[in-house]
């Protein structure tokens, strides 16, 4: 498969977890890639992720009946731990050295 700008597009199949340490892991899911440029294969060329438009579709799959329903949630998961984790970042970076976390 050709890579892809992947600061942007692998936000959809990099899960961000937090392990028993409260260290911040990233966990690939091979699974989720190779569903999202199979089925986004026009983002090939981009370097700007049309995210909005990206969303909608693996929202559509995920409210219907649709085969692509599983997959489409786990990118969804995926994109959503990485805004968590920027909103927790922007928390540390406002708030932590004044109330002692980081």
């Amino acid at each position: 498969m050709s890579e892809i700008t992947m600061g942007t597009a692998s936000r959809y199949w990099l899960l961000m977890k937090i392990d028993s340490f409260g260290k911040c892991r990233t966990e690939e899911v091979e699974l989720a890639k190779a569903f999202f440029l199979t089925q986004f294969p026009e983002l090939s060329d981009r370097e700007d992720m049309p995210d909005r438009e990206i969303q909608r579709q693996l929202m559509q799959w995920f409210q219907n009946d649709d085969p692509r329903r599983q997959m489409a949630e786990v990118c969804l998961r995926c994109f959503i731990s990485h805004q968590i984790q920027e909103f927790c970042l922007e928390l540390e970076q406002k708030f932590g050295k004044n109330h002692d976390f980081t």
